[in-house]
């Protein structure tokens, strides 16, 4: 099995309200941010970013 596990919230950023308004499907009311997401291998060091997110809270 692969021992590489996903890492998230680093460089959290709040979307703008331009940013919110094209994305139009979230709840009212709730934060957006792009959240960058980073593969690593174990304890080991960061192999990659991996992409960037949308995270609604």
């Amino acid at each position: 099995m692969n021992d590489s596990v996903v890492e998230a919230v680093s460089n959290k950023a709040e979307l703008t309200d331009e940013q919110k308004a094209i994305l139009g499907k979230a709840p009212a009311g709730s934060k957006l941010y792009l959240v960058d997401v980073r593969v690593r291998d174990g304890n080991g060091p960061v192999r990659h970013l991996a992409g960037r997110v949308i995270l609604v809270e």
